[in-house]
């Protein structure tokens, strides 16, 4: 193999490495990475749902050509079963695995009800008093939606499902109606014929006991889909020039959400909590068969199939469900005829990697000449690492380059004859700012993350998440540990020679030490603390806190009143110092919405060892404490994401936005 190759071979190697790191980003668009679900034999398979925790179901052929109910898990498919009969189809999954859909429930009869599906048994769920009945979506309460007709077959009625009974919700007036989704409130939508004109029919939201229309984007119909945990509504309406456009309800309005370029019609099948979209749209005006399956994020509709780097021939023509962490659920075409059912993931790599080339060094002793070109996205930065050889497994931090829309062309010095090198985005966060009002980059810091020992423990250094170091000979401000390392005594540290010409910055904020400390330094020229386990923001009652990220709130009832939130990925974040007034609203065990009130900046004098206004501010990582700032020091961050000193698995930029 040449050396220009085998560069490349290692390259590839090494930026598929990296991007199985990502923390998911929900305001960026990434590149996506594709998992062929694959099939229970047959030559077809079909994704509708998806969960938080990457599950999958639908249905697919098998050996005998049977349609059946899967599950796809880890790598694998397994065949749900049926009531009875020789179909069934799986239409969704909470986090607890929870399915729903509908079967057959036997062979002589077209007869099909809804099922739930829970630790390897398929549960008929029965019907309104008629023979068909179609369970289509359940939420993490599971709270079951779906459709069913009532006695005699007169009508299909939406109904909703709960401690084992089926409640009939009703119609907006006319025979024929079916509930599609449900979020985490327990709203639901669906769609209900409006007169006794079946073409006729208006999306709905039923919430509090009452159907609420929701109207079209001009056009007699429209269709609802999907809703997310803030209420948002997608789905798909005639318009009033005669086409079928995707539409999101928001704040008591429909927004035409149009198509992919040279489109006229689309459906929108599912929302996250992001805001992100996805569906279907045609591509070519000419012809209603050409649909593509598409991502509309940030006021943009983007077609699926120019952000996936491993297509391998496959066309996606629809994208049925998204998650939390940004994974979506696709179905495909192949040229060959075959039809797949796709995992979407979406990963911290550049859109484009193109000309990869090294240029030999003129003379023995000089070095190479490593280059590429990426496609960056416009106001993003990139992180291009490396390491020599494979067997290495620290990642060196080499240069941040600015995203300006444009393909970027690095060049680089290299050891010849090997290096290996991956881009990464620096915004790769699902975390907002705690404090409303303020970003990462704008809030004041009066204690970081130490990165030498996050633990309440002193040993003499305080490491900041850019590098830079405060050292024991310039102590100050010393006060008592608690907890795990009760008796040490904790120090804010000079991170400049001279205590003067320098500073710990993040974007030019830090205050560099908690405002009215009991000896009076506050000095911006030193950094706090010793061993602490977070970040201090130091803003006083009349700044609100709010969730960093949705999840499951907690409440410790300790002196520090301690608020923590599941966010359900593996990731929790941790909130003290709220007054117990602000926070008595708050129920353990229940879900909370991004960005969702939990009280206000506490002050920590109500605590043993008070030390000023401020929130405390932890992210844990299975446990582990973590930085949601990242690691931008040179080398290998000295505290790494399992806690163990020594291992290369470096902190993430948390973060939704930031720098």
């Amino acid at each position: 193999m040449n050396t220009q190759l085998k560069i490349f071979v290692a390259f590839v190697v090494a930026f598929l490495d990296v991007s199985a790191e990502r923390v998911y980003s929900q305001t960026n668009v990434p590149a996506y990475l594709l998992t062929d679900l694959g099939n229970l034999g047959g030559n077809y398979s079909e994704a509708h749902g998806l969960n938080d925790q990457g599950q999958v179901v639908g249905y697919s052929s098998n050996t005998n050509g049977q349609a059946r109910a899967f599950l796809y898990t880890d790598g694998n498919m397994q065949d749900l079963g049926t009531l009875g009969g020789n179909y069934s189809i799986a239409l969704g999954i909470n986090k607890r695995g929870e399915i729903v859909g509908n079967s057959r429930t036997n062979n002589a009869y077209d007869f099909f009800h809804a099922f739930r599906y829970f630790n390897g048994v398929i549960q008929d769920i029965g019907t309104l008093g008629g023979d068909y009945s179609s369970a289509n979506a359940i939420n993490d309460d599971g709270f079951i939606v779906g459709e069913s007709h009532t006695s005699s077959n007169a009508a299909r009625h939406p109904f909703l499902y709960t401690n084992g009974s089926m409640q009939d919700l009703g119609t907006l007036g006319a025979p024929l109606a079916g509930a599609s989704g449900i979020n985490a409130s327990g709203e639901i939508v669906g769609t209900s014929q409006t007169s006794v004109n079946p073409d006729i029919n208006h999306a709905f939201l039923y919430s509090g006991g009452l159907m609420q229309d929701l109207g079209t984007l001009g056009g007699n119909s429209s269709d609802a889909q999907g809703a997310n945990d803030l209420g948002a509504v997608v789905g798909s309406s005639w318009t009033s020039n005669g086409f079928y456009h995707p539409f999101l309800y928001s704040g008591g309005s429909m927004q035409d959400l149009g198509t992919l370029p040279g489109g006229d019609s689309g459906d929108a099948y599912d929302i996250n909590n992001s805001g992100e979209i996805v569906g279907r749209s045609t591509a070519d005006a000419a012809s209603n068969i050409n649909q593509h399956a598409f991502l509309y994020s940030d006021g943009v509709m983007r077609d699926l199939n120019s952000l996936v780097v491993n297509l391998e021939g496959w066309e996606l023509y629809e994208a049925r469900a998204i998650n939390e962490a940004g994974q979506i659920v696709c179905n495909g075409i192949h040229p060959s005829g075959k039809y797949g059912a796709f995992l979407l993931t979406p990963f911290l790599a550049p859109l484009i990697i193109s000309n990869v080339t090294i240029t030999p060094p003129v003379l023995p002793q000089e070095p190479a000449v490593f280059s590429f070109q990426f496609q960056t996205i416009a106001l993003h930065f990139y992180l291009v690492k490396f390491k020599t050889s494979l067997a290495d497994t620290v990642w060196t931090w080499k240069q941040v380059i600015a995203g300006n829309g444009n393909v970027a062309t690095f060049n680089d010095p290299v050891i010849f004859p090997s290096a290996l090198y991956c881009v990464q985005r620096f915004s790769t966060g699902f975390l907002s700012f705690p404090i409303k009002g303020l970003t990462p980059s704008t809030a004041d810091i009066s204690a970081v993350f130490d990165h030498s020992q996050p633990n309440n423990c002193s040993n003499g250094v305080v490491v900041a998440f850019t590098g830079e170091i405060g050292h024991v000979a310039f102590g100050k401000s010393q006060f008592s540990a608690i907890g795990e390392c009760a008796g040490h005594r904790l120090y804010g540290f000079s991170n400049a020679l001279d205590g003067v010409s320098t500073k710990f910055t993040v974007n030019g904020h830090y205050t560099g030490g908690a405002p009215a400390l009991p000896d009076g330094n506050n000095s911006p020229f030193f950094l706090f603390y010793d061993g602490h386990t977070g970040y201090d923001f130091p803003y006083d009652h009349s700044y609100e806190v709010v969730a960093a990220a949705a999840g499951v709130v907690h409440t410790n009832g300790d002196s520090f009143n301690t608020v923590w939130i599941d966010h359900e990925n593996g990731y929790s974040t941790w909130y003290l110092h709220m007054l117990p007034e602000d926070t008595a609203s708050l129920t353990n065990g229940t879900s909370v919405t991004q960005g969702q009130h939990l009280g206000y900046c506490g002050n920590y004098y109500q605590t043993p060892g008070g030390i000023g206004q401020h929130l405390h501010f932890t992210v844990k990582k299975y446990g582990v404490r973590v930085d949601p700032y990242g690691w931008a020091g040179q080398g290998i961050d000295p505290w790494p994401t399992d806690g163990i000193p020594g291992h290369t698995n470096d902190n993430v930029i948390l973060w939704k936005e930031f720098p």
